[in-house]
């Protein structure tokens, strides 16, 4: 649980992000996130327009591969 999945040299690998595991979860989430494969750093941005005061919300893992 609040593990992401992170793609790393063709290997499938789970981290915990000290920031990012405070988003909530959500199975259509309004953001995207990605990790750059070499220094684990997750990348967390907006998939459409947040309105004030919604929760900012993201998928633990890549739903679509």
């Amino acid at each position: 649980v609040n593990a992401f999945e992170i793609g790393h040299l063709g290997i499938n690998v789970r981290g915990v992000y000290p920031t990012a595991f405070l988003m909530s979860h959500d199975c259509v989430p309004n953001t995207n996130h990605s990790d750059d494969g070499v220094n684990f750093t997750l990348t967390v941005r907006a998939s459409m327009d947040i309105e004030q005061n919604h929760p900012i919300t993201l998928s633990y893992a890549y739903t679509l591969q």
